[in-house]
């Protein structure tokens, strides 16, 4: 990977290099510095990225989803529980890390968003599993999740935006208030989550065993957050929408030069 990654970056024109050394906090790199690394010296470079304490945070909350599907297999649904809710907290970490200790990377960014969907797809599958009457509608949620927030983050990278977040408010206002607004975005991202844990968690037979009142709480706020679900699920529509019309923008106009 190393090799492969080291050629790819040899072989960018010195437009590419600046516009990925200002994506990764303004340290271009310059061809005729990169001729004079050995291959261990490119390398040791990578590996330094990879190691960013974001990036750290990032494998860590991989390794927590790993111990909570584990956990909810074994029937431990307190630890699952737990490990699950810790991975979402350092979702919250891993951004204020990057910014604070000068370590935004492309690599971290990326990361960020494969395990924000492996997080949702692990509730997807678990829920399919315990209401296999609903499966369907799981794969649908699913779907629009996954192929959504894709389609959106690859067309943000094709049309060169600064980040997926950055969209016209008058092609997509629903999608503008959203990334805009912090307290909306974190509404609903709690909202959503939460929905389909207490779902999950309701079919758990240690709750099931417990007193009805932790049922019938958790019941609650299903109901509750469930417009909050509806309303995330419209985004992740909308995403994929978004980002399939700026893609076939590219291919009438043309992508951005680089």
């Amino acid at each position: 990977m190393a090799g492969t990654s080291a050629s790819r970056e040899d072989s960018q024109s010195p437009a590419v290099r600046q516009r990925v050394g200002s994506a990764s906090g303004g340290k271009s790199v310059q061809a005729a510095s990169d001729s004079d690394l050995s291959h261990e010296q490119k390398w040791a470079r990578e590996l330094k990225v990879f190691l960013y304490v974001p990036n750290i945070i990032g494998y860590v909350r991989i390794a927590l989803l790993l111990a909570a599907a584990f956990a909810w297999r074994e029937a431990y649904t307190s630890l699952f529980f737990v490990s699950y809710v810790i991975s979402q907290c350092l979702d919250a970490v891993d951004g204020a890390a990057a910014r604070r200790l000068g370590q935004v990377s492309i690599v971290g960014a990326c990361l960020d968003q494969v395990v924000d969907r492996l997080s949702t797809c692990l509730l997807y599958v678990l829920n399919a599993s315990v209401y296999p009457d609903f499966a369907f509608a799981f794969f649908i949620a699913l779907f629009l999740d996954m192929g959504g927030h894709w389609v959106h983050f690859f067309a943000a990278a094709v049309v060169g935006a600064k980040s997926h977040k950055t969209m016209d408010p008058e092609v997509n206002a629903i999608l503008s208030v959203y990334y805009r607004s912090r307290p909306v975005m974190f509404s609903a991202i709690v909202g959503f989550e939460g929905f389909f844990m207490c779902l999950l968690l309701l079919a758990s037979p240690v709750v099931q065993a417990s007193a009805a009142s932790l049922s019938s709480a958790l019941l609650v706020i299903v109901y509750v957050t469930s417009p909050l679900m509806i309303f995330k699920t419209l985004t992740n529509l909308l995403q994929g929408l978004y980002g399939a019309r700026r893609l076939v923008a590219c291919d009438i106009f043309g992508a951005p030069s680089s």
